[in-house]
């Protein structure tokens, strides 16, 4: 009896010992397979995003402004080539800030001479402003008339009439500022010193035909005072100054058909005349309150001549505009 209690006790005891060490086999399977999914039992796997590690994304090829850096920040695409000879306002992008939208080859506006304010320079003249505005041809015998010139461009046109008023003054100011002006004019005025006007023609400014003695009835004179009156100051002012003038504009501004056919006799490209003025310091428009794209602005030489070129200065600056040689627009030479 005792022996088969010892040999049962024994049995079970076999049993026992076999569960045991299956189970164990069990559990270092299971923690084996733990540990190589991430640690430890009971630890939770993070994914590296979450933790604070970047991962890599793919290049994104499609991008806005260029091709992407690694860690997906946009990079500007470099150019082909640098050497573009285009003229005019720079042919360059400008680059934009991270994350801009810009698509290649979009010139981003900048804070300098590009925006629609004035440049740098008081003045702001750009002759290289590039023209949208082609001058008429001389049709039945009769030049073209411009009050104003028809463009888009954000640009003003100065022109100075008489000469009466000589200072050195007037030379700097318009240098200062770097403002080319078209120069309007007449013998009478200009007789005693014709060559303090070659101060201006040194900084890039031109001269046109006034006539001869400022005639306020020029139109109601014969054809042949009106030829003498126009055809004459063009020699003198070849004579004196090198080239002959292309514009002619009549004192005080009226012109007929006939008046139109004898500037056309005398070599003349187009009678001039003005939607703007400014006299004693104040700017007077024809219409609206300010000056807008192609404006042709009359002054004069005159003891004011410092206050008009201010009030002026300061209509051009508020409007956004470039002054812009005239006969360099028009390309007239």
């Amino acid at each position: 009896m005792q022996s088969q209690l010892r040999a049962g006790i024994f049995s079970w005891l076999l049993v026992l010992t076999c569960i045991i060490v299956v189970v164990g086999f069990a559990g270092d399977a299971f923690n084996a397979r733990q540990a190589s999914e991430g640690g430890p039992s009971g630890s939770l796997r993070v994914p590296p995003t979450a933790a604070g590690t970047s991962s890599a994304k793919p290049s994104n090829t499609s991008s806005a402004t260029g091709t992407s850096s690694p860690s997906g920040t946009p990079t500007r695409s470099t150019p082909s080539s640098t050497s573009s000879s285009a003229q005019g306002p720079s042919s360059h992008p400008a680059t934009p800030s991270s994350g801009s939208s810009s698509p290649p080859g979009t010139a981003t506006p900048s804070n300098s001479s590009a925006s629609n304010s004035p440049s740098a320079e008081p003045g702001g003249t750009f002759p290289e402003v590039p023209a949208d505005y082609v001058l008429p041809a001389i049709h039945d015998g009769m030049v073209p008339v411009l009050t104003k010139v028809p463009t888009k461009q954000k640009i003003v046109f100065l022109t100075i009439d008489d000469g009466a008023n000589k200072t050195q003054q007037q030379i700097d100011l318009l240098k200062s500022n770097n403002i080319k002006a078209t120069l309007f004019l007449a013998q009478l005025f200009i007789l005693n010193n014709p060559d303090y006007f070659k101060g201006f023609l040194a900084e890039g400014s031109k001269i046109e035909n006034h006539s001869i003695s400022h005639p306020l009835n020029l139109i109601k004179l014969p054809h042949g005072l009106q030829k003498k009156e126009i055809c004459q100051m063009s020699d003198y002012e070849q004579q004196q100054y090198g080239r002959r003038p292309v514009f002619f504009r009549p004192p005080g501004g009226p012109y007929t058909l006939s008046l139109r056919k004898v500037a056309a006799q005398c070599g003349i490209k187009a009678i001039v005349d003005w939607n703007v003025e400014v006299r004693a310091g104040r700017v007077n428009y024809q219409e609206g309150k300010s000056l807008t794209p192609g404006d042709i602005v009359l002054m004069h030489f005159r003891k004011e001549f410092p206050q008009d070129l201010q009030a002026f200065l300061t209509a051009q600056r508020a409007a956004g505009l470039k002054v812009v040689l005239l006969e360099d627009f028009l390309a007239v030479s």
